[in-house]
């Protein structure tokens, strides 16, 4: 199902953020993505407006008044863990500050022609992800699923173990076959016979083993190397 995204663009100099407007509009007329895009100069006005209706994807940037990117930010993510914030800057010094925020990409203003196409692919799927649910049995009850809610599944002495984004271990009953058939292969693949990994957690796949963005480490079995390798490619150009 494709949902109507929400993007907000958050920039205090006009022309700049007609600039990002039209350059936004323009690739996802382009792209034929299902979204709306609404910009705002000044960072209250659109706090109030998210307050009322979330935003999905939100580029903004971290040089204005009060309340500041960095304090916009952090009232976002207070409010709604979900958002994807891609923060647009000059300021090579404030991107480490803005990781605090859980930021999904970072546009430099000066390399704004050459990275933004790449992003606006990435965060869309990101953010059509977060409308994908699945239905699993568990140890206590169904519970419902959404893709970045899944870091990876493990088969450990015959019972299925599932680690959420939060580290949670919880018990699902189903075989690593059955699981494979539910969830969707555009965000999962199996990378050994033990285990299936989200992409969207996957920091690199190496020679033997696939490194998670938590530091986590998963075994990578050499018959699967080069599907996981395509598909984590595949993954990251966000080929349909």
């Amino acid at each position: 199902v494709t949902i109507m995204i929400r993007i907000a663009v958050v920039d205090d100099e006009m022309n700049i953020l007609q600039y990002i407007f039209d350059k936004i509009d323009n690739i996802v007329h382009d792209l034929s993505y299902s979204a709306t895009i609404k910009s705002f100069s000044d960072s209250k006005e659109f706090l109030e407006e998210n307050s009322k209706e979330y935003f999905d994807i939100i580029f903004l940037d971290l040089e204005m008044p009060e309340p500041d990117g960095m304090q916009t930010a952090a009232l976002i993510r207070s409010e709604h863990i979900n958002a994807i914030i891609v923060v647009i800057t000059n300021r090579d010094d404030l991107v480490y500050d803005a990781f605090q925020y859980d930021v999904s990409a970072f546009i430099r203003k000066k390399h704004f022609e050459d990275e933004i196409v790449d992003v606006i692919k990435r965060v869309y799927n990101k953010a059509q992800s977060k409308y994908t649910k699945y239905i699993l049995k568990t140890e206590n009850n169904e519970k419902v699923f959404y893709p970045n809610d899944i870091m990876y599944i493990e088969s450990e002495n015959h019972n299925v173990y599932l680690y959420d984004s939060n580290k949670s271990k919880i018990k699902v009953f189903y075989t690593l076959e059955k699981i494979m058939a539910i969830i969707s292969d555009k965000y999962f693949i199996r990378c050994h016979s033990g285990y299936i990994v989200n992409f969207n957690y996957v920091f690199s796949v190496n020679k033997d083993n696939i490194l998670l963005t938590n530091g986590t480490s998963l075994p990578l079995s050499r018959g699967r190397k080069k599907e996981v390798k395509q598909g984590f490619q595949k993954f990251m150009r966000e080929l349909r």
